[in-house]
């Protein structure tokens, strides 16, 4: 079933009219044109405390330059490796390698080195470019494999025997550049075949190797925008890792489409500190950063003794953005004084949360995506939202929802041409999930009248109750994880001694700071007792078959991936 022309029917949908590149070279070409002295990135440097700009003509003098570098380094065609924190020499290697020299292979920067030789060795990556944190990994790489012909740190001031120092490529393609060598800049992209490498987090089974072409992620830069505007005026903050699909089409190649600038944020400590330096419009993020700036904001509310005094303006209906703004203006100064949208990814968001942070002046907008899908299948827009859903479908984007059961909730899946090529050297597992251009997700959604669209939960992770009844874990989680006292919480199937109708149990990883706040230090017994009760609290909100009938601590935070998605089997 397909729900883009119900979706016309049913609401009013607002499309923006929006041009789709054939590449992304094409891409950064007219942004240079209509934009070149508008400021494409805000950096810092080891030596400077603040942000100074790069302009996106400057950008493309450098992306040309390291092209024709690469290019006469025999790199041609080759896989190139980059791995490292977010930085302007990153979005450089990335832009360059796909815009006319091979394919880039963004890699996960927190990888442990067993793993990162892991994956260099299967995509058969020519050139790595790394920063100084991880230069100890790939110099001890480097002994162990010969496949890797340069070594190049994109750190400032770190140029050693053996590895290339970044800015003396850069150099090196400026001079050839102007020697008339248009090796790079005359380069023919086919926009259909494999130029971007992306390997898969792996939160349950070992990464696959997803194969992406320019027009998917076109396609897909394109589809977003369909939904949500962007122009020239906004500044993103670059929070999440540039390897994640998600960022790297939201918060890195849709600013490159538009003309709008990127700020690198220095760690996620720094982010209040980097928002009030940037000010920014936009910041790309998962739910677990907006539940924490909401949390911190409702602390500050009762601190200044005004809880009362919020709680009774908000119970008299939603705030406008403008009132809000008033209202909640030491907020939202705090977060800079022009931020206007939270995009999230990577995980179902709190509703009350979505609700609250557009009470305090800024949207918080859920959207559901896929590295397979370049990434982004839903979004929600700014005129038409649900608060607990994933939002509306990309109108370029097909989808159906597969062997829906009694309640409507059954696997997405979708078609389209941000769709991936397959999975790098595995047929066995491309031929698992595309079959004629559709894509299985295996994510189990519902849709409601409307066509919003709701997250159930991953198909591997459902709990078939002893009576036959389906529990989809993951919504769960999102409403347990609201109670103060409980800061994570994983829900699994146990087997208990006890016959009894449910299995359902929870793990899990108790706020101490609260507790330790509200009730002084207390004893482990004292702790579980306490999280037992709010789990008891949860179970009066739960049908029968959902009650939670077994609950664990645990002292350390659960395993987590790069863009904070729990790894529920590790």
């Amino acid at each position: 079933m397909t729900y883009i022309r119900k979706l016309e029917i049913m609401i009013n949908v607002n499309y923006y009219n929006v041009k789709e590149f054939k590449n992304l070279r094409e891409m950064l070409e007219e942004t240079e044109k209509k934009f070149g002295d508008r400021t494409a990135y805000f950096v810092k440097s080891k030596q400077s405390e603040t942000f100074t700009k790069i302009t996106y003509k400057e950008f493309k003098q450098d992306i040309d330059a390291l092209g024709t570098a690469l290019i006469d380094m025999g790199l041609k065609d080759e896989k190139i490796a980059v791995i490292g924190e977010n930085c302007y020499e990153w979005a450089t290697t990335y832009m360059a390698t796909v815009n006319g020299v091979g394919c880039i292979v963004p890699l996960d920067k927190e990888l442990p080195e067993i793993e990162l030789e892991n994956l260099l060795t299967r995509s058969k990556a020519k050139a790595i470019f790394f920063t100084d944190k991880r230069k100890e990994a790939v110099i001890n790489i480097s002994k162990k494999i010969d496949t890797i012909k340069y070594f190049v740190n994109m750190t400032e001031g770190s140029s050693e025997h053996n590895i290339l120092d970044f800015k003396e490529i850069i150099l090196k393609g400026k001079t050839l550049l102007k020697s008339n060598n248009n090796s790079y800049i005359n380069s023919v992209i086919n926009n259909e075949e494999m130029n971007m490498l992306l390997f898969t987090s792996g939160t349950t089974s070992k990464s696959k190797g997803v194969m992406l072409s320019h027009k998917n992620l076109c396609s897909n830069v394109a589809g977003v925008q369909t939904l949500l505007k962007f122009d020239e005026t906004d500044t993103f903050l670059s929070v999440l890792p540039m390897h994640h699909s998600y960022e790297a089409t939201i918060g890195f190649l849709t600013p490159i489409s538009v003309g709008a600038s990127v700020g690198f944020c220095e760690g996620l400590k720094y982010i209040t500190k980097n928002l009030q330096e940037l000010k920014p419009t936009i910041l790309t993020c998962v739910p677990a950063i907006v539940e924490g700036i909401y949390r911190k904001s409702w602390i500050a509310i009762e601190q200044a003794g005004k809880k009362e005094e919020i709680e009774k303006v908000l119970s008299q209906g939603e705030l406008s953005v403008e009132k809000a703004r008033t209202i909640f203006k030491n907020i939202y100064e705090g977060l800079g004084g022009r931020l206007r949208l939270f995009l999230c990814g990577a995980a179902t968001s709190a509703p009350e949360v979505v609700k609250g942070m557009r009470n305090f002046g800024v949207f918080t907008l859920t959207g559901y995506g896929l590295t397979e899908a370049s990434p982004v299948v839903t979004l929600n827009q700014i005129e038409n939202y649900r608060d607990a859903s994933i939002g509306l479908c990309i109108p370029t984007i097909q989808m159906r929802v597969d062997n829906p059961n009694a309640e409507g909730v059954g696997e997405l899946v979708v078609k389209g041409p941000n769709v991936m090529i397959g999975y790098y050297e595995d047929e066995e597992q491309t031929k698992a999930v595309l079959e004629d251009g559709w894509l299985r997700t295996g994510d189990l959604v519902y849709v409601d009248d409307d066509g919003f669209i709701y997250v159930a939960g991953r198909e591997k992770n459902v709990i078939i109750t002893k009576n036959g009844k389906n529990v989809y874990p993951e919504e769960m989680e999102v409403l347990l994880s609201l109670n103060k006292y409980i800061k994570e919480c994983v829900i699994f199937a146990k087997e208990l001694k006890r016959k009894e109708d449910s299995t359902v149990a929870v793990s899990i990883f108790p706020d101490m700071e609260k507790i330790n706040e509200d009730y002084g230090k207390i004893s482990e017994e004292k702790v579980l007792e306490l999280i037992k009760e709010q789990v008891r609290e949860f179970n009066k909100t739960q049908v029968s078959y959902k009650v939670i009938k077994y609950v664990e601590l645990r002292n350390t935070e659960f395993a987590k991936t790069t863009s904070m998605k729990i790894k529920r089997y590790v």
